[in-house]
């Protein structure tokens, strides 16, 4: 059968999480989180193979913003090209307050 292993805990959400996604970015997987209070926490992790991620879990997260008025209900991520030819990550969410907002990350 399947093995699975327990990699790490993400500390630092004070709201209960309602969403998640992960995103493969380079050598890294980002991982975003939507709470009830509108705000998605994104968290940088290395992307590498148990165990050796335990020990170089971060302690804070990359950033946190207000995307909606109250909950955070679902969020999907993806690359693009900007007009300079540099990669961005996007950001689209629902939430409770009935908005669908879109991010962009330079």
């Amino acid at each position: 059968g399947n093995i699975v292993e327990k990699w790490g805990v993400l500390q630092g959400q004070l709201r209960p999480i309602l969403c998640v996604d992960m995103l493969v970015y380079g050598d890294v997987l980002l991982v975003m989180f939507g709470d009830t209070a509108g705000t998605i926490t994104l968290w940088q992790l290395p992307l590498c193979s148990f165990p050796n991620v335990t020990d170089t879990m971060p302690s804070e997260p990359l950033m946190k913003f207000s995307a909606h008025d109250c909950g955070c209900n679902s969020l999907s991520a993806t690359t693009s090209l900007g007009k300079d030819g540099a990669t961005i990550l996007v950001i689209a969410s629902g939430g409770d307050d009935q908005a669908v907002t879109t991010c962009q990350i330079n």
